[in-house]
């Protein structure tokens, strides 16, 4: 497996979703398209107008609904957005926090698979690749092992180190997240998985400030070679305790700077070979 084609890319990814396709189910007799729901309405706005690509991260379940309850009706529709929409695991569910830090191979397997066959199931294949980000970017080596036997070459997260965020760096030591920390990507040559590093929580850092936050990168080392744009879906949500009513906007305004930048729309799976 080599990384190529890397620098000069970007995607939005999207963690912690659900409650999207518990909309589609619960309107599956009245919708005639899943982008009649709002949240996906929109992301297919910004793929129409800047040509981005989008990843998003899926739970298994939630409250009152979980993936086996989708109906396929709308697979051939799904089938149509494999140019720009990728879905893949995230977690069995939200809560509790950091389900895999101390998880062993059979759990995470187990896991995955589920969400896995589901996609297979109401999206189909097409829409499936070798990339995704565990809920809180904390797994077990065998943990990884698991993901990396169901076909995830590559997993994105955050590797803090020399502060006092939260590490979101999988099994990596402190030296392994220094080294990503600047340079974005490494492979663990002994597993054969890729480790990406996000460029922006953009649920974390408040709209005025995702421009800098961004820019900021300039003179600290160099722009991001891929610029990784990542968001929660819950926050799109006026009924969350957290919701936050300018997502869209943060969501575009970090797209805008992308492009402004000159990056282009692309998988990181299509830096993966």
């Amino acid at each position: 497996m080599e990384i190529r084609n890397f620098a000069g890319g970007y995607r939005l990814s999207i963690d912690d979703n659900i409650w999207f396709l518990r909309d589609i189910h619960e309107n599956e007799d009245k919708y005639t398209s899943i982008f009649e729901n709002p949240y996906l309405g929109f992301l297919k706005e910004v793929h129409e107008q800047y040509g981005t690509k989008v990843h998003l991260n899926l739970f298994y379940q939630t409250e009152g609904f979980n993936l086996s309850m989708l109906s396929d009706k709308f697979k051939d529709e799904w089938k149509a957005q494999t140019g720009w929409l990728r879905l893949s695991f995230h977690a069995l569910q939200e809560f509790p926090d950091m389900p895999y830090r101390t998880a062993g191979y059979e759990e995470v397997k187990r896991d995955c698979s589920l969400v896995m066959q589901e996609i297979r199931r109401f999206a189909g294949e097409e829409l499936m690749g070798p990339v995704t980000t565990v809920h809180w970017g904390e797994a077990t080596v065998e943990g990884c092992r698991a993901l990396r036997d169901l076909g995830y070459k590559g997993l994105l997260g955050y590797f803090n180190v020399d502060d006092d965020l939260p590490a979101v760096s999988y099994y990596l030591s402190v030296e392994q997240r220094r080294y990503i920390k600047q340079r974005f990507v490494w492979k663990d040559q002994q597993e054969d998985i890729v480790f990406f590093r996000t460029s922006i929580v953009l649920d974390k850092t408040d709209l005025d400030r995702v421009r800098p936050h961004l820019d900021g990168y300039a003179t600290s080392g160099g722009l991001p070679p891929y610029a990784d744009l990542l968001v929660h879906e819950q926050y799109f949500y006026p009924f969350y305790f957290n919701y936050q009513p300018d997502y869209r906007q943060r969501i575009l305004t970090a797209v805008q700077w992308a492009q402004e930048k000159g990056y282009q729309p692309r998988f990181l799976e299509e830096t993966i070979l």
